[in-house]
């Protein structure tokens, strides 16, 4: 900070209006007051300045930003271009374009002679089968096909009505009793497994296994809403009963598999066989030897299932109008 000697006893002092010695007044304050000012007004000025020049660098640089990334996006498009992969049409060896002209050309006829007959006239060039040569291979291959990619939103329709039905089999019970429950559960089971065949005749195959698969997952669904009536079954218990519903489900599906001709049906029989032999056997079986003989006949039914004709040929559609003879 700057100093000045007081005019009063001569010593160097701060700025300030008295003399904090001799307690005079300074007549200078008032001009170091006004210079501190101008310092303050030049110090505002350059702040603004910098202000201005740090807009301008900035307005620059997201310019410089845009071109870059348009350059760099151009050079990329080129790149990609000269790498793609070209298909070149070429030509057996040895043979012409059919526009091409072999031998000496054609002379106009004298008056009076006759035109000349189919042997006289030259031999036709031979037509050249262009050819499509793949210079290299693709370079993305698809991941997925199209018909993969529109299964997908058809599997996770299909998943999320099968939750929907096991919540309402099992859960919704405070709103109705298990005779409307069943009712419900009944007339959705005998809509979903009509509908299939209709959609199958009209193209559309993956909608009619969907439907078909979320049909047949009702059919056990029903079942646990027969067993909650206790309408039938007297004194049997409940994994007897459970293993006649998968018995059920089980011909059911093999059945409307040999009717509509779905690949659906097939895999549903295959799974709702495996329960049926170990639920009916569960009151019976008490120690481990019983239980392997069990699982041996389930995995000798199972062979038996995987070299039928429920695995390796497809039913014949039912559906589909007969073709004319020829």
């Amino acid at each position: 900070m700057q100093t000045f000697r007081c005019a009063s006893c001569g010593r160097e002092i701060k700025p300030a209006i008295i003399c904090p010695h001799c307690g005079a007044d300074q007549p200078q304050w008032a001009e170091h007051l006004a210079e501190i000012e101008r310092s303050i007004a030049e110090m505002k000025a350059r702040d603004a300045e910098i202000a201005r020049e740090q807009r301008q660098i900035a307005a620059k640089m997201q310019a410089a930003l845009f071109q870059r990334d348009i350059l760099a996006h151009a050079g990329e498009e080129r790149i990609k271009q000269a790498t793609r992969p070209r298909r070149v049409l070429r030509r057996r060896p040895g043979r012409r374009p059919p526009t091409a002209t072999t031998g000496a050309p054609p002379r106009v006829p004298r008056q009076g002679t006759p035109p000349p007959g189919p042997d006289d006239l030259p031999p036709s060039p031979p037509r050249s089968t262009p050819q499509w040569l793949d210079v290299d291979d693709p370079e993305h291959p698809p991941e997925a096909s199209s018909r993969e990619v529109q299964n997908i939103p058809l599997g996770l329709g299909a998943l999320l009505l099968g939750v929907a039905a096991v919540v309402f089999a099992a859960v919704a019970t405070s709103s109705m009793d298990a005779l409307a429950r069943l009712g419900v559960l009944v007339v959705a089971t005998v809509l979903m497994l009509l509908a299939p065949p209709v959609l199958a005749r009209r193209g559309l195959t993956s909608t009619a296994e969907t439907i078909a698969a979320v049909g047949l997952l009702l059919v056990p669904l029903a079942g646990y809403a027969l067993w909650a009536v206790d309408r039938i079954g007297g004194g049997a218990s409940g994994a007897v009963f459970a293993g006649s519903i998968f018995l059920m489900t089980t011909l059911v599906a093999f059945g409307y598999a040999q009717w509509t001709g779905l690949r659906a049906p097939r895999f549903a029989t295959v799974l709702a066989a495996q329960p049926v032999l170990p639920l009916l056997a569960y009151d019976r079986i008490t120690g481990p030897a019983g239980w392997a003989l069990v699982l041996t006949v389930v995995a000798v039914v199972d062979l038996a299932l995987a070299r039928s004709a429920v695995i390796l040929e497809r039913p014949v559609r039912r559906d589909l109008p007969t073709p004319p003879p020829p």
